[in-house]
């Protein structure tokens, strides 16, 4: 499936000061975001479908986000990650993800973070994508 990651892009509405998130992908709206540089105007483009945030030094509001109206928000936050999903009004914790539904995406992160921090990133992301093209089918199982 084609994304595209925007990083830490600014998202704003008119009137509203931006949202800038650690780190954002089009997934689903990539076609409709190929010509974006910079800040994005959510009035004129989709927002993300998913933004990530790692709360180390600052709590994430949700009602930023819903200004935006980004579908799907990750939270990190002291070895534990949240995933909210917008319902048009308001977010709501959910304990799956719409962009990865078949993955256990609230226990696979920190467990990955925690083996990146014990034996460094590339080497996680080494042995990740082996076990991977062992088995191709280890996330194709019901939550």
């Amino acid at each position: 499936q084609d994304w595209e990651d925007f990083g830490s892009t600014t998202f704003q509405y008119p009137g509203l000061a931006g949202i800038e998130p650690n780190t954002s992908f089009y997934i689903a709206n990539v076609q409709a975001v190929r010509d974006c540089q910079g800040r994005i105007d959510v009035s004129l483009y989709p927002p993300p479908d998913l933004a990530i945030e790692p709360d180390v030094t600052s709590r994430t509001l949700l009602s930023a986000y819903e200004s935006i109206c980004t579908p799907e928000l990750w939270i990190y936050q002291d070895n534990s990650l949240e995933i909210f999903l917008f319902n048009g009004n308001s977010y709501q914790p959910s304990p799956s993800s719409l962009v990865f539904p078949n993955i256990p995406i609230p226990k696979l992160i920190p467990d990955l973070i925690n083996q990146a921090l014990t034996l460094g990133t590339s080497t996680l992301l080494r042995q990740f994508r082996q076990s991977l093209a062992q088995n191709p089918n280890i996330f194709n199982v019901e939550n």
